[in-house]
């Protein structure tokens, strides 16, 4: 008995193991341009084996690989000149223009995203310290009420406001992926870019959006666990202390694909498929009995489905409209899935 208590602890212990293991790492934002002299804030999320995720920022070593053009600081690193100690992911351009990988890792798990540090980040060709919308091309440089504002990035370009920091480009980036299976949960994280170059999500009011619809709470993530194929999720910005450009913001949109429902990126190697794409007939040949096939659009429908008992099958696939479809093969040996395209001769 204490022989399969033990067996059945080690078990229970390996298992969870298993199952919250860290499988890798994303940094966000992807690949900022930033300007000169500016503190930046880089969040890392972790997925793992269960495909659950979890901002990791503050776990992570942070480094870069041109610490002369950017440093990067993790959880409690002293900063320079005795300003005190840094929170995780956060990162200082020097004066020197270029480009820096900065690296994110726990242990043997890693990613990287290039920083580059530009002179004139919006390429309007008008440097950072003389541009009067440092993010927003602004190449006239127009300025109607004179305000040190350009009216590109002010809210409000026939009243003065000087001094009112002004935000713009939300993004959202979907983790584990905005492709999934049903019923997985994804987490949508949003970065929001800002005259003054900082992330901090505290500073905003967030509306998230599902369908049309307002979801979720006041915070710069979302977690949904019931999408289904068609799903859209925005999320809106508004804040009384920002200028959001165009009063609010929508961040590009997500869509979770019907395809991951059923989608592999292999089918069976002891199984052949041509022509692919295909117009007229699809071939299969298998080195073991075919025994069931089954055609699914991309709206999860079953279009069509047949029973055989062959290693060869041919479909007729000419009836079809052109398009992307999935096509699930069931043999001896067990059922495979592939991504086929049809295409009208």
């Amino acid at each position: 008995m204490k022989t399969k208590l033990l067996f059945m602890s080690l078990f229970f212990v390996m298992t969870n193991v298993v199952y919250c293991q860290l499988v890798s790492i994303h940094i966000i934002a992807v690949n900022p341009i930033l300007p000169q002299s500016t503190t930046y804030g880089l969040r890392a999320i972790g997925v793992y084996a269960d495909n659950h995720t979890q901002n990791i920022t503050g776990s992570c070593i942070w480094t870069s690989g041109s610490p002369t053009i950017v440093q990067a600081y993790s959880s409690g690193q002293a900063y320079p000149f005795g300003v005190g100690t840094a929170f995780g992911g956060e990162i200082i351009t020097n004066t020197n223009l270029g480009t820096s990988i900065i690296t994110a890792n726990i242990g043997a798990i890693s990613s990287t995203t290039l920083v580059t540090v530009s002179s004139d980040v919006d390429g309007d060709g008008e440097p950072n310290n003389f541009d009067n919308c440092i993010i927003t091309s602004n190449p006239m440089q127009m300025d109607n009420d004179a305000d040190m504002i350009g009216d590109t990035c002010d809210c409000s370009s026939s009243t003065p406001n000087p001094g009112v920091p002004y935000a713009k480009d939300i993004i959202i980036y979907a983790f584990p992926s905005n492709t999934i299976t049903l019923g997985q949960t994804v987490t949508f994280y949003s970065t929001v870019t800002t005259s003054t170059f900082t992330t901090n999500g505290s500073l905003f009011n967030y509306q998230w959006i599902k369908n049309g619809l307002p979801v979720g709470i006041n915070t710069p993530e979302y977690v949904d666990a019931t999408l289904v194929n068609g799903d859209v999720i925005d999320c809106v910005l508004t804040d009384e202390y920002y200028c959001i450009l165009g009063g609010s913001q929508t961040s590009n949109l997500i869509t979770i694909s019907p395809l991951a429902v059923i989608e592999n990126d292999y089918i069976d190697n002891t199984i052949v498929l041509y022509p692919n794409p295909a117009s007229k007939f699809l071939n299969l040949t298998s080195k073991t009995n075919i025994l069931f096939t089954e055609i699914i659009d991309i709206n999860g429908r079953t279009v069509f489905s047949a029973s055989q008992n062959n290693s060869h099958v041919q479909l007729s696939i000419e009836d079809f409209t052109s398009g992307v479809y999935v096509l699930k093969v069931t043999t001896e040996k067990g059922t495979t899935t592939q991504k086929i395209i049809f295409t009208k001769g």
